[in-house]
């Protein structure tokens, strides 16, 4: 295969690829996936609209490469015909919804297959729609978006006999990577993340004075954890956040991570909690329109209920988003020695590692997973348990018509005995206030997810 340049990997990859098995197969349960209506061009144009933005945004025909040990690096091939096949597939539309449930399932082999997989859905010669899977080392939640834009353009220059000429020139991650490791760029984006990294590891370390969970149960020693999660689908929900939010002028986003940090407070019996809320990370109008993961985190501090009210921890979760947000952007090996080195023993607790992930709207695209799709509104729902996932987090999607709250643990934390207490005590807490919420009020067993 020809291949265009290779370099090294962007903090966010880097970040992304510690968690990833040596193997270079990811786990499908970490896939993205959106979907385009294609408004029933031809399949032809379908196929060229797909390969004008594969052509545009390198990281969709990027391989990684982990042969020399500590040095991954990112492998850009050309968009030649015969490895856009492999990506492209032609589907009757009939079958669509089982064609996506098999493709969610890929796990991608990212050291020799590029990280994406694209259904054109064909209804009497014609394409009505655009369904995509790609694996998360390459892609983030943002990008979906970007995506959906730029395939959108391409189908319409296509239909009209066209090649697709982008607005602008994309960010590329090898060029992000090459930024990052010069000292008049990523140096001093460094020195400003790592000083708000250990003035808020310092606070949290404060705040927590001394408390140890009792909660952890290790796992058997000769045994790896499984992980687990539920999820609650509310409407009500969805509407109380979003009072909450334009009474206090703050984001929905803040309310939710006020409420997951006073959950995860009363389930731990701690005085504070750290929660490393995940930012898009894209500060310019390039990275804003650029198709990479560019995720990370940056730490929160948030006081339990019995030393600051809801409402004074919504409005210090919105002031400390926006910080987060801008300094998120750093070497992950530099933050987490600096995280261990402050925090010690609390390290990777629950009160000081536990992760917060919201989506908007924008961000979900026209569609949830199918498992979701399935679930009844106002139940907690719990999956099977899993090989990979979060040790902690809590992941809000909000669509136009309701909120998905998903909580995962990994099983030796001893979160999943409390689980749905967490999730209906968040709910409570959006929704009536802190003058009715109990934690512990819920605990009945719950009904399963479907198989995803």
């Amino acid at each position: 295969m020809a291949i265009v340049r290779s370099g090294p990997l962007t903090w966010s990859q880097m970040w992304w690829v510690s968690g990833m098995p040596q193997s270079g197969e990811s786990s499908h349960e970490d896939n993205l996936h959106t979907a385009v209506p294609a408004g029933r061009v031809s399949l032809e144009a379908a196929r060229a609209a797909v390969a004008d933005v594969v052509r545009h945004h390198e990281n969709l025909r990027s391989r990684l490469d982990r042969s020399e040990a500590g040095r991954p690096l990112q492998i850009v091939d050309a968009a030649d015909d015969a490895r856009l096949s492999d990506v492209i597939e032609i589907v009757p539309a009939s079958a669509g919804d089982e064609m996506l449930r098999n493709a969610m399932r890929i796990s991608f082999r990212v050291h020799e297959q590029w990280p994406i997989k694209v259904l054109v859905l064909a209804d009497a010669g014609t394409a009505s729609a655009l369904l995509l899977v790609m694996d998360h080392w390459a892609v983030d939640a943002w990008s979906l978006a970007v995506l959906r834009r730029d395939l959108s353009e391409a189908l319409a220059a296509r239909a009209g006999g066209s090649p697709w000429s982008p607005g602008g020139t994309a960010e590329q991650p090898v060029d992000v990577a090459e930024w990052e490791a010069s000292p008049s760029g990523g140096g001093v984006q460094l020195d400003g993340a790592l000083r708000f990294w250990r003035d808020q590891l310092e606070l949290m370390h404060k705040e927590l004075n001394g408390f140890r969970s009792a909660l952890a149960v290790p796992g058997p020693a000769d045994a790896a954890p499984m992980f687990g999660s539920c999820r609650l689908r509310s409407r009500r929900v969805l509407r109380s956040a979003a009072d909450v939010a334009s009474r206090l002028n703050v984001p929905v986003s803040a309310v939710f991570l006020a409420a997951y940090a006073a959950a995860i407070c009363a389930a731990e019996q701690a005085p504070a909690a750290g929660v490393f809320v995940l930012s898009a990370n894209r500060l310019s109008g390039r990275s804003r329109g650029s198709v990479r993961n560019a995720a990370l985190q940056a730490p929160v501090v948030l006081l339990g209920d019995h030393r600051a009210g809801f409402t004074e921890n919504v409005a210090s979760a919105a002031r400390q988003q926006v910080r987060a947000y801008r300094f998120a952007n750093a070497d992950p090996v530099a933050t987490e020695k600096m995280w261990i080195g402050v925090m010690g023993d609390l390290w990777r607790s629950g009160v000081a590692s536990a992760q917060f992930n919201y989506l908007s709207p924008e961000t979900l695209g026209p569609f949830d997973s199918e498992p979701v799709k399935a679930l009844r509104d106002e139940t907690v729902h719990f999956g099977e348990l899993r090989r990979q996932g979060p040790v902690y987090m809590l992941k809000v999607g909000q669509t136009s018509e309701r909120v998905v709250m998903t909580l995962y643990w990994r099983e030796d934390t001893g979160w999943g005995r409390i689980a749905e207490s967490m999730l209906r005590y968040i709910e409570d807490l959006v929704c009536q206030g802190p003058e009715v919420a109990v934690f512990g009020r819920h605990g009945r067993v719950a009904e399963p997810l479907p198989n995803a």
